[in-house]
C-alpha cells in the first residue's frame, strides 16, 4: 500500500533512476527534477510524474513530503540546505556533507542537532551490506 506522501526526485542520473521506481511503489505522488528535459520526460511519462527543470521553483510550488538528492557530490550541500531551510526532509548518500549548525536556518529549526536524526537521512553504501 503506498503512502499518502509526495518525494521529489532530483536528478536523473544513475541515482535517480534507480529511486524513481522504488518512490513511485511505496508513495502516492513523486515529481522529478531534472536539467536532462529529454530524458526527464520519458521518466515523468513511465512513472506519471510532474516534471521540473528547477529545483528551486520546485520546491516553491509543491507541497512535498521530502528529496531525494541524487546529483554529483558537488551539488549536494546547496540543494540539501535549500530544501531543509524550507522545511524538508532530506534522504541523501552523502556521508561527507560538512553541514554544521551554522548552517540552519533558526527560523525553520530549533535544534540542528535534532535535524541531524529527523529531517537529513544520510546512506552511506557499504559494500558488504549492498
Amino acid at each position: 500500500m503506498k503512502k499518502n506522501l509526495t518525494a521529489a526526485v532530483i536528478g536523473s542520473g544513475y541515482m535517480g533512476i534507480q529511486h524513481i521506481p522504488i518512490l513511485d511503489k511505496l508513495v502516492e505522488n513523486v515529481i522529478l527534477c531534472t536539467l536532462d528535459e529529454e530524458k526527464g520526460k520519458e521518466l515523468a511519462e513511465k512513472y506519471n510524474c510532474k516534471l521540473y527543470t528547477d529545483y528551486k521553483e520546485m520546491i516553491e510550488k509543491e507541497q512535498i513530503d521530502f528529496v531525494s538528492v541524487c546529483l554529483p557530490t558537488p551539488l549536494h550541500h546547496e540543494v540539501t540546505m535549500y530544501a531543509l531551510d524550507k522545511g524538508i526532509n532530506v534522504l541523501i548518500k552523502e556521508k561527507y556533507l560538512n553541514i554544521t549548525k551554522e548552517d540552519f536556518n533558526p527560523n525553520v529549526f530549533d535544534n540542528a542537532e535534532v535535524v541531524n536524526y529527523i529531517r537529513l537521512m544520510i546512506k552511506s553504501m557499504v559494500p558488504s551490506v549492498c
